[in-house]
């Protein structure tokens, strides 16, 4: 990879000390009853540290039907450095989601060329308040160190077309394996690949994805190999412990599109954000609704898809990342969790970022203007964030927000209780 220059280096760090001190309060937050006491301080596989034989067990069991041996591998070193303390868990979320929205930075300038867009991409994903559940929720390290081993593995995947890195494409492959041994989302890593080979790599295009699908497809095998092994493990775990929720292929895939609006509303107006989120109701009028309008943004980026393919290519990144997450297997309590989106939104905030540069571009007028909506618009991305934060701190802080917003949870009375 050539070696970033020094502008871009300053300003990847101070994204991530932007990131850094958003979430710092965080470190003064406890534990909460919401899985964080059974994943860690009454966890015996955690709660005794790092040692062979707890390194070994991490990735022989599967704590709360969970297989994520790098997740407890993480907690265990934490128990070394910090014992059963809460701020150094808090602490280490706060650092690794510091260095996904540097990596982000440096991967989204790489690929543009443009650093202010690569900045404001990464602002509008990193400020934005549905990352509070992944960053300031001690089990959710889930989403900041899968996302750190995601990042890695589609750099590394570019600079082996681009600068022809010896080795690249197992290096992606290993970068996959360790995030899908913390968070098994990375299946969705393949189809981003094929993304990055229509752009920015232009290795096809939109036109020809059907007539080279195939070829850029089985050169990904070892990649689709894992991304099955890792979509069954979940699968067989939940099913062992009778921890699916039963419902019939008609009722969720009805579903789909309605959970597509939800996150989308949320993306555009993240208004009433909170853990716990209460199930959708299904009604006619949102599901045609929910698919003329999934169906017209689709049909409108493609009709652009020569003119700008990087628009049409956010849209797929946000529909695709998102697909495993929008319904098609319920296990747990939560059908619906904004932090779902942490992968889904970095190709959409990216798309929107160069849309509005392009804009500039075409309408120079309009630029002061543009700047000014951006900065009004990560103001307030800000400002929510801030807000949401304090909800963290503790259990009696944390399930009065999720009863205000979901008054019917069971989970939210039985946690307060």
């Amino acid at each position: 990879m050539k070696r970033p220059s020094v502008r871009i280096v300053a300003m990847a760090l101070a994204v991530m000390a932007l990131a850094a001190g958003l979430y710092a309060t965080t470190v003064g937050h406890g534990f909460i009853l919401l899985d964080d006491q059974q994943y860690i301080p009454t966890n015996p596989l955690v709660n005794q540290g790092l040692s062979w034989a707890t390194a070994r067990a991490a990735w022989v069991q599967s704590c709360e039907n969970y297989w994520a041996p790098l997740l407890w591998l993480s907690f265990m070193v934490d128990v070394e450095m910090f014992g059963l303390q809460p701020w150094g868990f808090h602490l280490v979320n706060v650092v690794l989601f510091a260095l996904n929205a540097g990596l982000l930075f440096v991967l989204f300038s790489r690929w543009t060329g443009r650093a202010g867009v690569a900045m404001a991409a990464t602002l509008l994903w990193m400020l934005h308040p549905t990352r509070v559940e992944s960053v300031a929720w001690v089990v959710e390290r889930k989403d900041v160190l899968s996302g750190l081993f995601l990042l890695l593995g589609l750099g590394a995947y570019v600079e082996t077309h681009r600068s022809q890195l010896r080795g690249g494409l197992w290096l992606a492959w290993l970068f996959m394996a360790l995030g899908g041994a913390t968070k098994q989302i990375l299946i969705v890593m393949p189809a981003l690949l094929m993304l990055l080979d229509i752009w920015p790599l232009q290795r096809t295009s939109w036109d020809r994805i059907r007539r080279d699908g195939w070829r850029l497809g089985l050169e990904k095998w070892a990649f689709w190999g894992l991304a099955f092994a890792l979509a069954v493990v979940p699968v067989w775990l939940h099913q062992q412990a009778a921890a699916m929720l039963e419902s019939s292929f008609l009722e969720r895939a009805r579903m789909i599109p309605q959970h597509y609006l939800f996150y989308l509303q949320k993306t555009i107006w993240p208004t009433g954000l909170s853990v716990l989120l209460g199930n959708l109701d299904f009604r006619w009028d949102m599901l045609v609704l929910s698919c003329g309008l999934l169906g017209g943004i689709t049909w409108a980026l493609w009709r652009y898809r020569k003119a700008a393919p990087w628009a049409l290519w956010g849209w797929v990144w946000f529909v695709g990342a998102l697909f495993p997450l929008s319904g098609w297997v319920w296990a747990g309590a939560e059908k619906l969790a904004t932090r779902f989106m942490y992968v889904p939104h970095m190709g959409l905030a990216l798309a929107v970022s160069l849309a509005a540069a392009q804009g500039c571009s075409r309408w120079r007028a309009a630029r002061p203007w543009a700047v000014a909506g951006l900065v009004l618009v990560l103001a307030a991305y800000a400002g929510m964030t801030l807000h949401l934060l304090p909800f963290w701190r503790s259990n009696l802080t944390l399930f009065p927000r999720v009863l205000q917003g979901n008054p019917q949870s069971v989970h939210g009375f039985d946690n307060l209780a």
